[in-house]
């Protein structure tokens, strides 16, 4: 069963908002000047006076404070998760985890094909257990600074491109998500999944604004350790490809190269069992998960949704964005992370669903990954649909909602 801590979050998250307003608030009203990172899409803020506006602005064109913003959330993550971390003794599947750190490095391959999965996750608890002592809390912890990267990095991303209050509204919605909470508690591969699919966004999207060829040599060997950690997960490789193709053609060639590093990396790392694996899966019609339905597909969506207001609100907000790409066509400026965010939340949902009736694999867990862009998704309509003037506190008011319900539904 998922242990929910609303409380806790609430309080950490209420501490660190005013300080770190304050923080900026003095930055702001001293002069201090400087310029914003390379690929920020928000405009500077022109206006005088102190509003709640203008403070956030001084945060967006202090680059240096996306750092201090990752760090704050990093620790903000590290503290909430820790708590109760060894208090319920190892399941069956986290056992199964810790079986590898006994076995010779060379040989946990070939162990992880017996439980069908992919052997990086059993690699990384391999190497943290020869440094640390093996117990309940330290085979958990290493999950929990995965979890905790990932939403840090994935609100930095957001960051970058919107503004402090959207980074902010993500990044606690996240912190608080029940399902990534569970987890990051867990001696399991999810945690890991995770973080490097947000990884993996960050380099594509550093790829198509620099088109720079070690962006696509560092994306096919991310992407390559993605696969090599969950096989569902690979359907961001075919997401980022689909992106290329539709927003710029021009960028096919250099792409397609990260497609070829990740394409030779598993053709030498993978075992011919694990192609037969990952070919024949449930061939036999034996496995444990069955075909999904109607209560299957909508208790999914309100586990990775956190509740069912979220739920509706992520519903409401993908036919939104899906009719302005159609309406508007080429002319958002979000075009690109428009569809990426579709395609890597309610496609994924709806093509790993349409497949499990043929072919179960359609459980939560499998699309963890799906959640960062669930919150993505309601943000860039926010940004669309209200004035600047009144984004940051909807989109605050949204999250702390979100965290609110967590109590009641």
């Amino acid at each position: 069963m998922m242990t929910k801590r609303p409380g806790i979050s609430t309080k950490i998250v209420s501490k660190i908002i005013p300080i770190f307003a304050q923080q900026q608030f003095s930055i702001m009203t001293s002069g201090f000047a400087s310029t914003s990172d390379q690929g920020s899409t928000s405009d500077k803020n022109t206006s005088k006076g102190f509003s709640i506006s203008g403070i956030f602005d001084s945060i967006l064109n202090n680059g240096r404070n996306r750092n201090i913003f990752f760090v704050c959330v990093l620790i903000v993550n590290l503290l909430i998760k820790s708590n109760g971390i060894g208090i319920n003794s190892l399941d069956y599947d986290e056992s199964i985890s810790l079986k590898e750190v006994s076995l010779d490095f060379g040989h946990i391959k070939h162990e992880a094909e017996w439980d069908n999965n992919p052997p990086f996750y059993y690699y990384c608890i391999w190497v943290w257990h020869h440094i640390f002592e093996i117990n309940e809390v330290n085979a958990r912890v290493l999950s929990l600074i995965f979890s905790a990267l990932a939403i840090a990095l994935f609100g930095r991303f957001v960051f970058k491109r919107f503004n402090f209050a959207t980074a902010l509204g993500i990044a606690m919605a996240l912190t608080a998500h029940t399902m990534l909470l569970y987890h990051a508690q867990q001696a399991r591969s999810y945690s890991l999944t995770l973080l490097l699919v947000v990884i993996s966004t960050i380099t594509f999207f550093n790829y198509l604004e620099k088109r720079k060829l070690q962006h696509a040599l560092l994306l096919g060997l991310i992407n390559f350790l993605l696969v090599y950690t969950h096989y569902i997960s690979g359907i961001i490789l075919l997401i980022q490809g689909f992106v290329v193709f539709t927003t710029d053609k021009k960028l096919l060639p250099k792409y397609l190269i990260s497609y070829l590093i990740c394409a030779i990396l598993i053709a030498v790392r993978f075992t011919k069992k694990q192609f037969l694996n990952i070919l024949g899966f449930n061939s036999t019609g034996n496995f444990w998960l069955q075909k999904p339905g109607e209560w299957e597909l909508n208790d999914s969506l309100n586990s990775l949704s956190n509740n069912a207001v979220v739920k509706i609100l992520f519903l409401s907000a993908c036919i939104y964005l899906i009719i302005q790409l159609f309406v508007k066509s080429k002319e958002s400026k979000h075009r690109a992370l428009i569809i990426y965010t579709l395609l890597a939340s309610i496609f994924t949902i709806s093509t790993l669903f349409i497949i499990s009736l043929a072919k179960p694999m359609f459980l939560s867990r499998y699309m963890i990954f799906c959640v960062p862009f669930i919150y993505l998704s309601i943000a860039l309509v926010i940004a669309q649909i209200f004035s600047e003037k009144y984004t940051t506190p909807v989109i605050l008011v949204v999250a702390l909602i979100s965290i609110k319900l967590q109590v009641y539904l």
